[in-house]
């Protein structure tokens, strides 16, 4: 019984000190993206970090799928944009791209409903530009 309880303890240390290793990691590359990128940059409406034993994940929610694209842009990505039935006459355009940068997963990604009135517009303007 004495084993079971050691390599337990072991498993769980180790586990441990794997996620604050990806933390620390995690908040390096939150800082240096976000120090060299954000200035003139639409404000995120959110940042999410979560760091486990297995891996570091980086989320940033741009306020629109606009802003998505301009910060993709600075961070020299392109956006993945896709337009999808969001039922009732709704459209929703998502804008999202995943990349690494020092074994981090950071998504971008952003979305919003247009009724099919509101999308038509944005397409006539799109259009007229």
């Amino acid at each position: 019984m004495g084993t079971q309880t050691t390599d337990s303890m072991t498993k769980g240390m180790q586990a441990l000190v794997a996620m604050e290793t990806n933390a620390a990691r995690l908040s390096e590359v939150a800082v240096q993206l976000l120090t060299a990128h954000a200035a003139g940059l639409p404000e995120l409406l959110a940042v999410r970090a979560e760091a486990t034993q297995d891996r570091p994940h980086l989320a940033l929610q741009p306020k629109t799928p606009d802003d998505a694209r301009l910060w993709a842009r600075a961070l020299g990505m392109d956006v993945k944009v896709t337009v999808e039935d969001g039922g009732e006459d709704q459209l929703l355009e998502r804008a999202a791209v995943e990349f690494t940068v020092d074994g981090v997963l950071v998504r971008l990604a952003a979305c919003r409903w247009y009724s099919a009135d509101q999308w038509a517009e944005r397409i006539a303007e799109a259009v007229a530009a």
